[in-house]
């Protein structure tokens, strides 16, 4: 298709259509092999210009302008079709690195608490079976190996609220290859156009086709005013200030205008190669749809020029200016803003993956706090019993080791199901380990069985405020007797109150907000009264909603 124009047409193909196939091979071949076939086609689109007739003359300008057009329109394409892609990838991509982010957090905390939690609550495992084995025969050693299940179990206690209140690091992958190669290819392939466009205009006033001799002095002032103009343009582009405007943007367009309408005056026809830039340096500095009344503004003056300096066939030539210096201008706003989005959709997506590990790590953290606090005090507490009934109740003491054992195992999972987000609680579950620890603690319960018409969605919500207030019984009051009562209908309830809230603080410990913030989210409340001595917390949940609940 690019061959048989030339066949039919001859020189009178002005401006042919091998840039297509120039940039396409840009875009599918291999580089560098893409470079070389690339330089191979212009070099043969010459060739056939000079066997055929060139398009301008003299000879050397027309030569020139072959190449000059092919080269130039060649990689407006390339880099318009290349840039947008590397958009389209990065914007593709968000989800790739939040998700990056997200797995290096719950690694990261992983870590932290297999080596705060896990492997303590494996140490107090086998402090726990060495006491069996000693129960019955040496009950020093057994209330010893006791004892120091329980100093690991306090450390791991220690250990487990440290983690909800520091930083993990937040560090994710680099940035992506496209957001390093975006600005690098606009910068390279704004340059080059720039460049060539200026060349251009600078070899029409020097050695001006045939039928359009200028002055010296004309001349001279298109080679002033073509380096200032492309500096000026470069500059507006926005690839060395990360795509915004540059300071001063007002006056440096006020100074291109100035340049422009200097070589137009004194150059007309040859001097309109500038309007492209100006219209384009409009559209990329004004924030405004009038913006493209700026950049028509900049186009009229080329039928005007037409006029001026009259051009055979005046309506055709008038088109293909308007079209060429039109695109020149609305390739260098369309390179610079792909660049750009390039580099800010990079920086967003970073962002977003910065978020989102900012997310994971305050999840993790409530989590932590609110799945391991009641566990690991319940294996504490469960130590202390134990060696207190060696020598009193071995039988008893034999059971409560078991009992240990069990919730030592439970927490380790809970440990581990923070980080991959799998825990479900069940209500059932934790008022049955709830009667167990304040009944270990000697701290006398009530608690109901869990309702038949509970909706299943509000199952881990309720267990997890539960275990909340129990962890808060254990570590904040001296309570005697704690009560647990479920209600359900419009509105399911649950109240925790217990007689020992004493001079402690009203709403103790971080886990009040956390379970908050759980109720807010499926419209959902949660009140913590004290009247004197007691010490009451209320989950309210709508019935209808409690499937939306977030799962710990």
């Amino acid at each position: 298709m690019t061959v048989v124009p030339f066949a039919l047409f001859g020189s009178g193909w002005v401006t042919g259509v091998s840039y297509v196939l120039g940039g396409l091979v840009l875009l599918s071949v291999r580089s560098p092999w893409s470079w070389l076939v690339f330089a191979g086609i212009g070099a043969l689109e010459l060739a056939v210009r000079l066997r055929i007739g060139l398009p301008v003359e003299p000879a050397a300008l027309g030569a020139e302008w072959v190449v000059n057009v092919y080269v130039n329109s060649g990689l407006m394409l390339f880099g318009m079709v290349r840039l947008g892609d590397m958009v389209a990838r990065l914007d593709a991509a968000r989800s790739e690195l939040v998700d990056a982010a997200v797995a290096h957090q719950r690694l990261a905390t992983a870590n932290r608490l297999r080596l705060a939690v896990d492997t303590r609550l494996e140490v107090v495992v086998r402090h726990g079976l060495d006491a069996l084995a000693e129960l019955d025969t040496a009950p020093e050693r057994a209330k010893a190996a006791l004892h120091d299940a329980g100093v690991v179990a306090r450390r791991a206690v220690a250990d487990a609220r440290q983690i909800v209140g520091s930083a993990v690091d937040g560090g994710v992958a680099g940035p992506a290859t496209e957001e390093v190669v975006a600005p690098r290819l606009a910068r390279a392939i704004v340059t080059i156009v720039i460049f060539l466009f200026a060349l251009q205009s600078v070899l029409n006033s020097v050695a001006p086709q045939a039928g359009f001799a200028k002055s010296p002095a004309a001349a001279a002032v298109v080679l002033l005013a073509a380096p200032l103009i492309a500096a000026m343009v470069l500059w507006h582009s926005g690839l060395h200030t990360g795509g915004r405007r540059p300071s001063g943007w007002q006056w440096t367009l006020a100074t291109q205008l100035a340049a422009t309408a200097a070589a137009y005056a004194v150059s007309t026809i040859n001097g309109l190669i500038f309007t492209g830039f100006l219209a384009g340096s409009a559209l990329l500095l004004i924030n405004h749809p009038l913006r493209w009344l700026a950049y028509g503004a900049a186009l009229s003056s080329i039928p005007l020029a037409v006029l001026a300096e009259p051009v055979r066939p005046i309506p055709s030539w008038t088109i293909y200016a308007i079209g060429i210096h039109g695109a020149a201008g609305l390739a260098v706003y369309g390179l610079s803003r792909l660049a750009a989005a390039a580099v800010q959709l990079a920086a967003a997506r970073a962002e977003l993956a910065e978020l989102a590990a900012v997310r994971e790590q305050l999840r993790m953290a409530r989590d932590t706090h609110d799945l391991l606090g009641l566990g690991l005090s319940a294996v504490a507490l469960k130590t202390d019993l134990a060696a207190t009934l060696v020598d009193i109740d071995p039988e008893r003491a034999r059971a409560e080791i078991d009992d240990l054992l069990r919730v030592a195992a439970a927490a380790r999972v809970d440990a581990r199901s923070v980080t991959d987000d799998t825990l479900r609680l069940s209500l059932a579950t934790e008022l049955r380990v709830t009667s167990d620890v304040l009944t270990a603690a000697g701290v006398e319960i009530h608690c109901p069985d869990v309702p038949a018409d509970l909706p299943t969605g509000a199952d881990a919500i309720l267990a997890t405020v539960l275990r909340e207030a129990v962890t808060n019984v254990l570590r904040h009051s001296s309570a005697r007797r704690v009560d647990v009562t479920i209600e359900t209908g419009a509105r399911i309830t649950l109240a925790v109150r217990n007689d020992g809230a004493g001079d402690g603080p009203d709403a103790p410990g971080r886990g009040l907000s956390n379970l908050r913030e759980r109720l807010a989210a499926v419209g959902g409340v949660l009140t913590a009264d004290r009247h004197g001595e007691a010490f009451e917390l209320r989950a309210e949940i709508p019935a209808d909603r409690p499937a939306m609940v977030p799962a710990p």
